[in-house]
């Protein structure tokens, strides 16, 4: 039964204010008609003030911005929410029956009609998303329940939603976790679990995992996890392909109960590139599905590790910090020179040549006095400009007048200050001009940090030339700034100086104090990182999510644009198109890329059949190219929905529980109309009318004025 409540609310902030205003022109109008001259009868003045007043208070009413609330009371029946499993898994046939068939005789049952008689009722199909309800064809490639429930969830309040059913085998495979979704749910979930819950006869390839950076003829390893159900402990043969090359093989027992048993293959690329590496298991006799019996995964083969000569006259705490920070990344080698010994075994320092400097990829100098020698001075600018990159730190033991130093300095991105020397006091430190902007000193709340590092306790005074960048500065007692950090390129190659002493506290002292080495070990790490990378800027780059994709899985993407400053560019139109290499043929003729932030654009395609493909993008600005870019992905046959084929009754259960719901199995659905039990509500409808701008409000004023 509907109640409806009728009130006008004012919204005017003055109210009182406006009510005082009502009452003075209450009394204005009485003692205006009180007597008049000449005198009028009292039956006249008494009406002409009553107008008057009728006109003062409709004008406050007006002001006080009045609205009309109708408030109804309404007695509904909850409605009830189908959620129907349409992915692949549902369409095959395990002991307990052919699932597609007892999907439909549940969708056609005598308890579903006597539902719809005693609720409204909304269906869905849902597998890796969600859709309004059709006939289900069961081909879906993954299944998404959490994310099903989550949209139903967030339509509940509109829909007046009662309770959910969900029919499914219970195998959630992509998206959110069903059960963190759950305890939000106001309402309770039904589930009726379809399959068997007993894990069919199977055997797997579980997951393939290998580094996703090797080097050539170093050492790589491939591991692999084989996972079996009922397989009665068979002996099979696992093999490693790289195409349709098999490169090793392994004979295993397979486990009993869906264990998994782990298979290690060692192998050495020979040559760079990006290689697929195939593990694949022979089928059993009954087994569920074949497309889980190989995976594939992507190295990226690099020629060699960068190469890092740390050179210096003896060793200490700088030394030992700088080539741990170096030594963090595990694309580097560390090669340590040391003149006084300690260092790396049987190494020598290069001869003063470019040609023999140029087998390292950076060089680091540091207590470098006794190494700097005219002729090595020379090479080592040589050397720089010929494409490599050097690191130099100055202290107290560096000979600043020294013919080897002033045959660097061509080199550098410094220019020394006469006098040269240097020169010892306590300075902090802090961001230079260029080191807010700059990737190197582009580490979280280094501004901050920075000036509470331990005091430098002496500089060398420097000049950064004009194309340099000061990444960190310290102030001076005049309040001049002196550079500490500078980088900057000569020819074909880079160069960067620390022109104050010591560095190492950065990376001991805050320890003491509760706080990490983080700024100085990521500052090593940037710094490297920005020394040894020689390849040419690209303003346009395409990059998949991943480089190998399953079966059924949609193609993820993106793709950076820059100027040519190396600043992100947007409003680019960027399109790919994808390619089989094998049989030529175009598979997508046109994908646009949406701008999700500056200058980075993303697209995702529906899946594509096994294989391997190249992205192939252009990127345009205005009518101008910008730039031609390409990569490549593997689609492999393994099916993500198919991994696991057996009903999962232990999350159907548990989230029935977490709900207030019941789990029931399919061949019980007749007691789902007795399980429901779901209680009318009351709603409160509420609509509001503004009433200051009704055509009636001027109409009576004016008549009112007009008559008096």
């Amino acid at each position: 039964m509907d109640n409806t409540l009728w009130e006008i609310a004012f919204r005017d902030p003055h109210k009182i204010a406006l009510f005082v205003a009502l009452i003075i022109g209450a009394v204005g109008s009485y003692l205006v008609y009180r007597s008049t001259i000449p005198d009028s009868p009292r039956s006249a003045r008494i009406i002409m003030g009553v107008l008057r007043f009728i006109a003062i208070a409709t004008i406050i009413f007006a002001l006080l911005d009045p609205v009309l609330r109708i408030v109804t009371k309404k007695e509904i029946i909850p409605k009830l929410v189908f959620l129907v499993d349409n992915s692949q898994s549902m369409s095959i046939s395990d002991p307990s029956g052919d699932r597609k068939k007892i999907v439909r005789e549940i969708l056609t049952s005598k308890t579903l009609a006597k539902l719809k008689e005693r609720f409204p009722c909304e269906f869905f199909l849902f597998s890796d998303s969600l859709k309004p309800f059709s006939e289900p064809d069961f081909s879906g490639n993954g299944t998404a329940i959490g994310n099903a429930l989550q949209k139903i969830l967030d339509t509940a309040q509109t829909m007046d939603i009662g309770a959910v059913v969900l029919i499914s085998d219970g195998q959630n495979n992509i998206g959110i976790d069903p059960v963190s979704v759950s305890p939000a749910y106001p309402f309770p979930v039904f589930t009726i679990g379809v399959g068997d819950p007993t894990p069919m006869r199977d055997v797997m390839v579980a997951n393939v995992i290998s580094s996703p950076v090797a080097y050539v003829d170093e050492s790589l390893k491939v591991v692999a996890d084989i996972r079996a159900w009922r397989a009665g402990e068979e002996k099979v043969m696992v093999n490693l392909y790289e195409g349709r090359k098999k490169i090793a093989s392994k004979q295993v027992t397979l486990p009993a109960e869906g264990q998994s048993v782990r298979v290690e293959f060692a192998l050495k690329p020979d040559k760079e590139g990006i290689h697929y590496y195939k593990v694949s298991v022979p089928t059993i006799k009954g087994e569920a599905t074949k497309s889980n019996n190989q995976r594939v995964v992507s190295v990226n083969v690099l020629s060699s590790r960068k190469k890092v000569l740390i050179a210096c006259d003896h060793l200490s705490w700088e030394v030992t910090f700088w080539k741990r920070g170096i030594s963090q990344d595990p694309h580097i080698k560390v090669y340590l020179y040391s003149k006084k010994g300690g260092g790396d075994k049987n190494l020598r320092l290069p001869s003063p040549s470019p040609e023999a400097l140029l087998a390292y990829d950076a060089i680091v100098l540091i207590h470098c006095g006794p190494l700097l020698k005219r002729e090595f001075g020379n090479a080592l600018s040589q050397y720089v400009k010929q494409g490599g990159s050097i690191l130099i730190l100055l202290d107290e033991s560096t000979p600043l007048g020294s013919s080897g130093l002033r045959a660097l300095s061509n080199a550098l991105p410094v220019e020394f200050v006469e006098p040269m020397a240097f020169r010892s006091g306590e300075l902090t430190p802090k961001l230079g001009g260029d080191g807010y902007t700059s990737p190197i000193t582009d580490i979280e709340g280094i501004a901050e940090e920075l000036p509470l590092m331990p005091p430098l306790m002496g500089f060398v005074p420097v000049r950064p030339k004009p194309d340099a960048s000061v990444l960190i500065s310290c102030k001076l007692a005049g309040g001049k700034d002196t550079p500490i950090l500078v980088v900057g390129q000569y020819g074909s190659g880079k160069s960067a100086i620390v022109a104050g002493s010591p560095l190492w506290r950065w990376a001991m002292m805050p320890m003491a104090y509760g706080r990490d080495s983080k700024v100085f070990m990521k500052l090593v790490r940037n710094l490297t990182q920005y020394l040894l990378a020689k390849e040419k800027i690209e303003r346009f780059k395409i990059m998949p999510s991943k480089r190998v994709f399953s079966s059924g899985e949609p193609i993820t993407f993106s793709a950076a644009v820059r100027n040519e400053l190396n600043k992100p560019l947007s409003g680019a139109v960027v399109s790919v198109r994808i390619l089989n290499p094998d049989s030529g043929m175009v598979e997508v003729s046109s994908t646009e890329l949406t701008e999700i932030t500056s200058g980075v654009y993303e697209a995702s395609i529906p899946s594509l059949s096994p294989g391997r493909y190249i992205i192939k993008g252009i990127a345009t600005l205005n009518g101008d190219t910008i730039g031609k870019a390409s990569t490549a992905i593997m689609v492999e046959p393994f099916k993500i929905e198919l991994a696991k084929t057996n009903q999962d009754e232990a999350l159907l259960k548990l989230l029935a529980e977490h709900t207030g719901g019941k789990y029931l199995p399919a061949s019980l659905i007749e007691k789902l109309d007795d399980e429901l039990k779901l209680d009318k509500r009351v709603k409160m409808l509420s609509r509001e009318k503004e009433l200051w701008n009704l055509p009636v409000l001027l109409v009576i004023a004016v008549c009112s004025l007009a008559i008096e």
